[in-house]
């Protein structure tokens, strides 16, 4: 999916406060006879032809919309918009249907319908009775403020419309309204999601190996007091641990001999300025020299994740 960001909106006796831009479309209304900003070209054996104007049937059972033009209603190659189970699920808690354009839309009713600049215009959403329109979006980045963003291109607005007054709407509101719609359809859900995971990414891993083995643990701290951060890192060491909860041994994957084992390791930081903890996720390797294994080096790190000072304190 694409991204966005959520509205003031919450859940109370499961169901969506929507804000005043928000209309509850009845789906029993969906079908009918829509007029259409843009041509619909169709393809009559040699020619083209190029119409405005098309019938959508609902299809409650499934979800889509099917949408035919008079005069080619035996043609195989329909419109099609659909809903995944992401968006049948938002329906269900919202009322608010979101449609995705199947990617043959484009290729069987011309490019001025279903494309801009060269770009697929995905979805599609009644933002009152007896309009449709077509627009994109981007979604998963938020900051506690929205979840998802219609982008704001008035040059992506597709409109369908059963009234041919309607096509003249302006598509700056039509933008505003979607951007509201959208948040409200799956704006809630997907930040209960976002915060989820924020909340598991920010708890604080069990010490594991290092926490009974005192020699591991002064091995492990050294290691990180003693590596040399970033010239501009203006940071102070907390702490450090394993996470893994065993050594891995590594093998040579012809003979089995044993080449030496590495360990899932943790340091923590504290920002000077910010005075947010960071986790710093390493793998840390020893290698075998016949009869032990050697100091800790350096294989391999991942992204940093911000975490609980008060947690990091008791890894000391």
């Amino acid at each position: 999916m694409k991204k966005t960001v959520v509205t003031g909106m919450a859940l109370a006796l499961g169901l969506l406060k929507l804000n005043a831009q928000v209309t509850i479309v009845d789906p029993s209304t969906f079908s009918g006879h829509y007029y259409t900003e843009k041509n619909i070209v169709i393809e009559d054996g040699y020619s083209k032809k190029k119409k405005t104007e098309l019938d959508l049937v609902w299809n409650a059972e499934n979800g889509s919309l099917t949408g035919t033009v008079q005069g080619f209603e035996s043609k195989s190659d329909k419109i099609v918009f659909f809903t995944e189970s992401t968006q049948k699920n938002w329906a269900a808690k919202s009322k608010i249907w979101v449609f995705k354009s199947s990617n043959m839309n484009d290729n069987y009713y011309g490019k001025d319908m279903f494309t801009s600049s060269g770009s697929e215009i995905e979805t599609g959403m009644f933002i009152e009775d007896g309009v449709f329109v077509l627009f994109d979006y981007t979604g998963g980045v938020d900051q506690n403020v929205k979840t998802f963003d219609v982008e704001n291109d008035v040059n992506n607005v597709r409109i369908f419309a059963k009234d041919k007054s309607k096509l003249s709407m302006d598509k700056q509101e039509i933008l505003k309204k979607a951007d509201a719609m959208i948040n409200a359809a799956g704006g809630e859900q997907m930040k209960k999601q976002l915060d989820a995971q924020r909340k598991a990414d920010f708890a604080f891993p069990k010490e594991t190996l290092s926490k009974t083995d005192k020699a591991l643990k002064k091995e492990v701290v050294e290691f990180f007091t003693n590596m040399e951060m970033p010239a501009d890192d203006n940071s102070t060491f907390i702490c450090a641990y394993t996470v893994s909860p065993d050594w891995a041994i590594i093998r040579n994957t012809t003979t089995g001999v044993i080449l030496g084992r590495e360990i899932v390791v943790e340091m923590v930081r504290k920002g000077n300025i910010s005075g947010k903890c960071r986790r710093f996720p390493y793998l840390l390797y020893a290698q075998y020299n016949g009869s032990g294994y050697g100091k800790l080096m350096f294989k391999k790190k991942w992204d940093i994740v911000e975490c609980d000072c008060a947690e990091a304190e008791k890894n000391k």
